[in-house]
Order: structure tokens, then C-alpha cells, then sequence
């Protein structure tokens, strides 16, 4: 579900939100900030997620 919703969110509006950029600032770079963004929003998100090597996954587990 994740994955679907943040790629729905960025790649979905990339197209637009890069044309807008572009026209609102000039800078023909600005398709690369976008990127850069959210490759950092990706990060911050990364980085909050918790270590779970080694554990077995709770839905793996037998019920009782």
C-alpha cells in the first residue's frame, strides 16, 4: 500500500509538478530538484524504520 500511495503521490504529479517548476523558476534544472526531494523525503522515511534482520515475520508465526 505504501508503495503504491508514494508512487501514485511522485510519480503520478511528476509531470506537472517538473513543467511548473520549470516555468515558475526558468532553471531547466529544476526536473533534478524535484528528484533530489523526494529522494530525501525517501531517506528521512528510511530512517525511521526499524532494524528486522534476523526476526521472523509476525505473520509467519503459527497461530495458537
Amino acid at each position: 500500500m505504501a508503495y503504491n500511495v508514494s508512487i501514485g503521490l511522485f510519480g503520478g504529479t511528476a509531470p506537472l509538478m517538473v513543467t511548473y517548476l520549470v516555468t515558475r523558476t526558468g532553471d531547466d534544472f529544476a526536473r533534478v530538484y524535484y528528484v533530489m526531494g523526494a529522494a530525501v523525503v525517501s531517506l528521512v522515511s528510511l530512517l525511521g524504520l526499524p532494524e528486522t534482520a534476523g526476526r521472523s515475520a509476525a505473520w509467519s508465526r503459527p497461530q495458537r
